[in-house]
């Protein structure tokens, strides 16, 4: 509906005509009421719109719990239902760890060995949703915290992303491994330190961001066949016995603030013998103990 020859929509005129009463279409908010009542949304969130200053780590951190039981409530080995995903915007560098709850406890733990010693002089602040662990743990650290709009998962897409990512990772290297589901407490932080070490369009990885140099420990295949020394309280081979025993790759161990620590985590393969694992395998009826060594090969 035009005004006049200019070619410009008379909108206040269209909102009052019997046409856009049918149907309300186009939406007119502006000047129509119901179109208003109706059809208000929240405002478009736009990729990499964001008025924060992120360029060294401890800018912005942002974190959420990942719920990880599957359909049935059945929790990942060890009993660990659910995991902490925490991202450092400015570096990408990913921690997660497995939780036994969700409480504000756990939760501290959990941040407080991420970020490490000396930490209250280079994070500025944490970014998350509203949830009352994640809010009083943040407190307890001493930190700034910033809340997300509740209910607009737009707002925190970047931790969002980073969940899906975990969890699609995840289910990738137990189904390349070809191992159950409940080994995600195992295959997520190994795929979280596998992102670590991959180089970004700079060729950079979050781990030299984050700690100045590149890893200096050596890398397999998650649930690879090694060989490794055994941990010394675990037992001592014979005197002529080979000192190396035949197993898996699990993963890493590190110091407080995500150091290395020079320490892998392997399991022997005689472990895993009479184990039950179908990919429904319940996490509750597997029990594993990972060696911690320094030798893998």
């Amino acid at each position: 509906m035009r005004s006049d020859g200019s070619g410009r929509r008379d909108k206040k005129r269209e909102a009052e005509s019997v046409e856009h009463q049918r149907n309300h279409k186009p939406g007119i908010p502006e000047h129509c009421d119901t179109c208003r009542r109706a059809k208000t949304r929240n405002k478009y969130r736009f990729a990499k719109r964001s008025h924060r200053e992120c360029k060294k780590w401890g800018d912005v951190i942002t974190m959420d719990h990942v719920l990880m039981r599957d359909w049935y409530g059945r929790p990942g080995i060890g009993g660990y239902p659910d995991i902490l995903n925490i991202l450092h915007v400015a570096t990408n560098f990913k921690f997660c760890e497995p939780v036994e709850s969700k409480d504000t406890l756990d939760t501290y733990m959990s941040v407080k060995f991420c970020l490490g010693d000396n930490y209250l002089d280079r994070v500025q602040r944490i970014y998350s949703d509203g949830f009352k662990s994640l809010k009083k743990a943040t407190r307890q650290l001493h930190l700034n915290w910033e809340p997300s709009q509740p209910g607009v998962h737009q707002n925190n897409s970047k931790i969002e992303i980073s969940n899906l990512d975990l969890q699609d990772g995840s289910r990738s290297a137990c189904i390349g491994a070809g191992a159950p589901g409940c080994f995600w407490t195992y295959a997520a932080p190994y795929f979280a330190m596998v992102d670590n070490l991959t180089e970004d369009s700079e060729g950079v990885t979050p781990w030299k961001k984050r700690h100045g140099d590149d890893f200096p420990g050596k890398v397999f295949p998650f649930l690879s066949a090694v060989r490794f020394k055994r941990s010394p309280n675990r037992g001592k081979p014979g005197k002529m016995e080979e000192r190396l025993e035949y197993g898996v790759f699990l993963g890493w161990r590190f110091k407080p603030g995500c150091k290395w620590s020079d320490e892998y985590l392997c399991v022997l393969l005689d472990d895993l013998i009479d184990l039950d694992l179908m990919a429904d395998t319940d996490g509750r009826d597997i029990r594993i103990w990972p060696h911690v060594c320094s030798i893998v090969y």
